[in-house]
């Protein structure tokens, strides 16, 4: 509910800040950012939540590791892969969303995001695999407000590049957001942990299953 709130708020503020015209724009960029964070999420969600609560109830803390360790690396190297891709591709991915290539810098800038809207719903995916309904509500709402607040004074300042700037500042703000509250929930990465293709492969059955 938070987050639609917020969606709302930030369309009607588009709307009267930016004009038909930067809305579009925008509402196209958040597209691509979704898309992005799909493509580069290889769909983790459901399996972080899903494995995360199964290693939690038996109380298993190497497994959790294992787990943890597991995904960050897959996420980390799918989501710089995809974001990379979007910096040399932003000529064909302005064409493509707007019919010109003129808004090929702010495709790149909107890219720099992707990495840290996988980044924020890893460690918010991980919250719900605790059960940690809470603190998850809390990150929501705190992400929300700063994303409203850094929105109308970035339009306000810089139009268009401030509403693109922005797009970058409220995924930042949910990843560092997400990230110190695992941490606060005692969230631990041994870095001498290898990864598990065994739990990726039933990663892929979540994925599917949906």
């Amino acid at each position: 509910l938070a987050n639609l709130l917020s969606q709302i708020v930030r369309a009607k503020l588009a709307a009267v800040l930016l004009g038909p015209v930067g809305v579009s724009v925008i509402t196209q960029l958040n597209s691509f950012l979704g898309f992005g964070q799909v493509i580069g999420g290889i769909g983790h969600a459901s399996g972080v939540v899903r494995e995360t609560s199964r290693a939690h109830a038996a109380g298993d803390q190497n497994e959790l590791q294992r787990i943890h360790q597991t995904f960050l690396m897959a996420l980390t190297g799918s989501a710089l892969v995809v974001a990379l891709a979007s910096q040399i591709l932003a000529a064909p991915v302005s064409q493509f969303l707007f019919a010109s290539s003129e808004y090929a810098n702010h495709v790149r800038l909107t890219a720099i995001a992707i990495p840290l809207a996988i980044g924020a719903r890893f460690f918010q995916s991980i919250l719900k695999g605790y059960r940690n309904v809470t603190h998850l509500a809390v990150v929501n709402a705190l992400g929300n407000t700063i994303s409203i607040a850094g929105f109308v004074y970035l339009v306000l300042n810089f139009q268009l590049w401030g509403a693109v700037v922005a797009i970058v500042v409220t995924q930042l703000s949910l990843f560092l957001l997400s990230a110190w509250t695992v941490a606060r929930s005692g969230f631990r990465l041994k870095l001498s942990e290898r990864g598990s293709l065994q739990i990726l492969r039933r990663n892929v059955g979540y994925s599917i299953a949906g």
